[in-house]
Order: structure tokens, then C-alpha cells, then sequence
């Protein structure tokens, strides 16, 4: 308003207060064909006028013409930029609600018993890793890509897909159960609490992102909670003295708590862009925040820890790069990855704080940002760094003892290393170059495996592998959902 105030009361000052991006363009062109026309006019020893231009770039330059052509490129950027923000919402709710109405089938007879959050292991399984021959035992595929692991019923798997979608498919044979409707991507894994599945949804451009809590008896939409910025970050819940905490990231609009029985606000904090699941170890919530994209400088990244009662800051440090996935606590530590994805960076890292003083005690570096969730076992810490290593670090002894390459292509491995605890043995899945298997302990290749191509060869892969006492399964960002025996026939 105060622009076009500016145009309607001091045309004469228009010159130096725009440069339409239209007028540029024009009188360009004008020029460009005046210069052509006068190149080639002189080969035939013609003369021509140069009146035309000039009065061209006279005309444009009248302040009539500069006001329309501001309006013209108002309503035009207005409009892209409308448009962009459509289609970056959510889906309204009585959309959600009438496309489920038509998905629902028979109510589900199943239990689904709590899944609130993957501990860490206290310590190794006494067993030795052996060789082993991995068997496919069955593929099925759903529309949409899937980003993260997904959650284990007792009976059946629950996965959040690209295209918007999150499908329950049977442990059994892999067929397709029943599909929910939530119409942005869904990329956060979800979790299973009190007969609900909770997840978030939508990427680093969606905005006003909710978390939803879908009633898994009917597959309906139970309850919701709508931030300013988006909730790909796994939601976590905790009880304390009898009172349940649902706390999730929702990037520039940082870290929310709420009461997972009716969606109100516990708590809300904002000290940076939130993208990291949290880790909550009795009465502190772990979190760490980061640097989305386009942002060269305004924020700095932060390890934090809030109370989890009343979302006071316990402490905060500052970390040398962005901390997307949740931290992971070993004894009295409490320790955060970092590595830009935004930003071009051969930099990554682990810093370790003590869980109560936030004071530092570790520090270890990476060839390359770190972006999976790092996962310990005993006193051992393990991850996988975006080139696509895994590594063993010794928290006791303060050593890193190996590193396994998996001679990926060095582009955004983002998937995160499983432990079977049933075997006492590492999984990960790379990016492009199939299945990897490691002894935790030495770091032994125990298994390089890959579909052939009759069995639908190897695709994109982001999510871990999902570990059960029988099986392993995992999926891709083609939608193929695999079931492997992790025993099958002896090895040769």
C-alpha cells in the first residue's frame, strides 16, 4: 500500500523507485533488434533511423506504463505465489474425513499393542554373527514412495508413502490390509499408541503441517493438531507419573507438546528449525535443530534439552552444523549427529553432553554429514554418514574402531543401521548398491545382498530395515515392500 501510494502521489519520482521486470525484457529486445537491424542495414551501406528505439524506451518509461506494468507483475507474482501456497498445505479435513469414509472396510478385530519409541539396546546378544544366505520370501508394492521405516504391529506393518498415503499390510503374505488417507506425504514414521496411529506429514516447503492420530478400529481420523511449519520429524510419547507427552518437531515452527488424548497444547518452543525426532530419557527431552535450505546465516544449530513437564530449557549448546535425527543417550551421555543437506558440505560429526550439566565430553568427526539416526548398543555407538560408511565408535575407550565403505556414489545415503538382536548383527541398507550386513563388533562384511532382476531389482532406498524375531523388511522409494528370511538356506 504504501508503494502505490508512493506511485499515485509522486509520479515523478517512479523512475527511482522501481525496475519492473517486464520493462527490462522489452527494452532489451527493442535494442537487441535495433543493433541486428543496424548490423545488417550497414552490410548493404543503408542508414536507419535510430528514433524508434529511443521513443520505445521513452514510452515505457512514462509512469502510466510503469504503474500498469507493476500491477501486471503483482498480480502475476501474487498468483504463483497463491498457487505455491496451495500446494503446499495439507489436505483439508473434510477430505481426510470423506476419502477414509470410502476406504474404510470392516472394523479391525486386531490388538495393536504400544509402539511409542525404538529404544537403545543396553547391551549385545551373546551370540556370534555368523554367515548367512538372506532369502527374498516375498515382494509386494504399493503406490508412492516409501521415506522411513515403518512401525511393527503384533500382526501386521503400518508404512507412510509419497503420494500421500499410509498403508497397514500383513506380516504374513505382504497383502495390502487397509489404506488412510492423508493427502501430503507422508514422511515421518508413525508410531502405535493406545489403539492410535500417530504420525506427521509433509516436507521442508509444506506449511501449517498437522499431526494426526488415526483410530486403528475404524481407520478414521480421531484427532489433530495443526502447526505453522511442517512435521516429517517421528513423534515420540512419554509417560510421566501417569500423564502422556506426544512431542514432535515442526521445522520453523520448532517443538511442540501435547496431550496425546485430546491434541491440547502442553508446551511449545522455538530455538531453531526442528526437523529431529526427540530422545526423552525420565524427565529431558533431547532435541537437536538445524539450517534449512536458503538459510546461509540466520541460524546457528543447536543441541537442547527441555523439561519434559513444563518446556524449560535445561541447557543448550551450540553444534557445528545442522542435527536432523533424533540423539541417541548412552549411560550419562547424551549424543547428537550433525551434517548439512542443504548446504555442500564434506563436513559431519558427534558431539556427546553430559544428560544433566550439558556439559561436552566427546567429540568425534566424519568424512561426510551424518543424517541417520544413530543407534547404540552397550557402551557402543554406531551410524551410517552420507557417503554411505558405517561406522563403530567405542564410547567407554573413546575410539573410533571401524569404518565399513559400502562404495555408494556419495549422494544423500540417508537410511539408518538396524540391530538385530535376535543375532547379533548390523543392518544397512544403502541408497543404490544393495543390502549390507555387519558384525557390530569387528565390522566384518557378514552379507552383501540385492535382488536379482527377476525379483525386481534394487531401488532408491532411504528407510531401515524393520527387525522381527523370523523376518526383516524393508522398502524403497518405488514402493516395493520386501520380506527377507535372515537364516534361509546354508551358506555356500
Amino acid at each position: 500500500m504504501v508503494l502505490l501510494e508512493q506511485l499515485i502521489n509522486h509520479p515523478e519520482n517512479v523512475n527511482l523507485l522501481i525496475v519492473p521486470t517486464v520493462l527490462i525484457p522489452l527494452t532489451l529486445v527493442s535494442v537487441g533488434i535495433s543493433v541486428i537491424a543496424t548490423f545488417i542495414a550497414g552490410l548493404f551501406g543503408i542508414t536507419l533511423k535510430t528514433e524508434g528505439p529511443k521513443r520505445l524506451l521513452e514510452l515505457l518509461l512514462k509512469p502510466k506504463i510503469i504503474f500498469s506494468a507493476l500491477l501486471l507483475n503483482t498480480l502475476f507474482l501474487g498468483g504463483w505465489w497463491g498457487y505455491q501456497y496451495i500446494q503446499n498445505m495439507p489436505a483439508f479435513i473434510f477430505t481426510i474425513n470423506q476419502k477414509n469414509a470410502h476406504l474404510a472396510k470392516k472394523p479391525s478385530k486386531l490388538v495393536y499393542s504400544d509402539r511409542p519409541e525404538k529404544k537403545n539396546y543396553a547391551s549385545y546378544v551373546n551370540k556370534k554373527p555368523s554367515k548367512l544366505n538372506l532369502k527374498l520370501i516375498q515382494t509386494t508394492k504399493v503406490p508412492g514412495g516409501v521415506f522411513r521405516w515403518g512401525v511393527l504391529g503384533k500382526k501386521t506393518l503400518f508404512f507412510g508413502t509419497s503420494e500421500g498415503k499410509t498403508y497397514e499390510v500383513s506380516q504374513s503374505d505382504l497383502s495390502i490390509i487397509r489404506e488412510i488417507f492423508v493427502g501430503t506425504f507422508v514422511s515421518p514414521s508413525p508410531i502405535i499408541w493406545n489403539n492410535l496411529l500417530i504420525h506427521g506429514e509433509g516436507l521442508h516447503d509444506t506449511h501449517h503441517a498437522r499431526i494426526y492420530a488415526f483410530d486403528l478400529t475404524t481407520g478414521q481420523l480421531s484427532q489433530t493438531f495443526r502447526t505453522k511449519g511442517h512435521t516429517e520429524g517421528t513423534p515420540v510419547i512419554a509417560d510421566l507419573n501417569g500423564d502422556a507427552y506426544l512431542v514432535f518437531p515442526a521445522g520453523s515452527d520448532g517443538l511442540y507438546a501435547v496431550n496425546p488424548q485430546n491434541m491440547e497444547l502442553r508446551w511449545h518452543n522455538n530455538d531453531g528449525h526442528t526437523d529431529s525426532e526427540v530422545r526423552i530419557d525420565e524427565r529431558s527431552v533431547f532435541v537437536g535443530t538445524g539450517r534449512d535450505k536458503g538459510d546461509s546465516s540466520k541460524y546457528r544449530s543447536y543441541a537442547l534439552s527441555y523439561d519434559l513437564v513444563t518446556g524449560k530449557t535445561n541447557w543448550k549448546r551450540e553444534l557445528p552444523a545442522s542435527s536432523w535425527m533424533k540423539p541417541a543417550i548412552i549411560n550419562e551421555n547424551v549424543c547428537f549427529i550433525y551434517g548439512e543437506v542443504y548446504f555442500k558440505s564434506d563436513f559431519g560429526g558427534i558431539d556427546c553432553f553430559h544428560k544433566k550439566t550439558g556439559r561436552p565430553t566427546q567429540t568425534y568427526r566424519s568424512m561426510s554429514p551424518i543424517v541417520s539416526i544413530p543407534l547404540s548398543v552397550g557402551d557402543d555407538l554406531f551410524y551410517a554418514n552420507n557417503a554411505g560408511e558405517v561406522c563403530r565408535i567405542d564410547t567407554k575407550q573413546k575410539q573410533l574402531r571401524w569404518c565399513a565403505d559400502t562404495k555408494g556414489d556419495g549422494k544423500n545415503s540417508f537410511a539408518s543401521v538396524a540391530y538385530d538382536p535376535f543375532r547379533n548383527l548390523l543392518i544397512y541398507p544403502s541408497r543404490n548398491k544393495g543390502l549390507f550386513v555387519f558384525s557390530p563388533k569387528s565390522g566384518e562384511l557378514i552379507k552383501h545382498w540385492k535382488p536379482s532382476e527377476k525379483e525386481e531389482k534394487w531401488h532408491t532406498t532411504y528407510a531401515g530395515v524393520m527387525v522381527t524375531e523370523n523376518f526383516w523388511f524393508l522398502a524403497d522409494m518405488k514402493g516395493h515392500i520386501r520380506k527377507l528370511d535372515p537364516v534361509g538356506l546354508p551358506f555356500q
